[in-house]
């Protein structure tokens, strides 16, 4: 499968989910080739299209074209820097609730676990009666 993107753990792509194909409709997909060049091509889900690839530079291009025109003062930097600091204090907070959750239930999955032993070895072992 030259697919990366359908395998967890794989690298993300830039344009992953975003791009169709303009005759046919079906997903434009990312595909490594000789280990390091991306290339995207149609999926030819509908089999009308022929196979044909394009640099992942070569559509960055125009993006990074538009990029460039955009200019901000330094209040809007000003804004979008305190808000991505609010975002990432939030998403720090959200990470740490649920660690702190995982952290409880494998807790409690220990205490299962010595309890079930406990029990287990007080069935199985051989009782004293003299």
């Amino acid at each position: 499968n030259n697919n990366p993107t359908q395998k967890k753990g794989r690298k993300k792509f830039i344009f992953s989910g975003l791009l169709k194909c303009a005759r046919c409709g079906c997903s434009i997909t990312p595909e490594i080739k000789k280990g390091k060049h991306v290339y995207y091509s149609c999926t030819n889900g509908k089999k009308i299209c022929e196979r044909q690839y394009i640099k992942e530079e070569d559509l960055l291009k125009p993006v990074k074209r538009f990029l460039r025109q955009i200019k901000l003062d330094d209040e809007q930097v000003s804004n979008i820097v305190v808000y991505l600091k609010k975002n990432h204090e939030s998403q720090a907070l959200y990470h740490k609730k649920k660690v702190g959750e995982i952290e409880q239930k494998h807790k409690e999955a220990q205490q299962n676990i010595e309890r079930s032993s406990t029990k287990y070895r007080k069935i199985t072992r051989p009782s004293d009666k003299r």
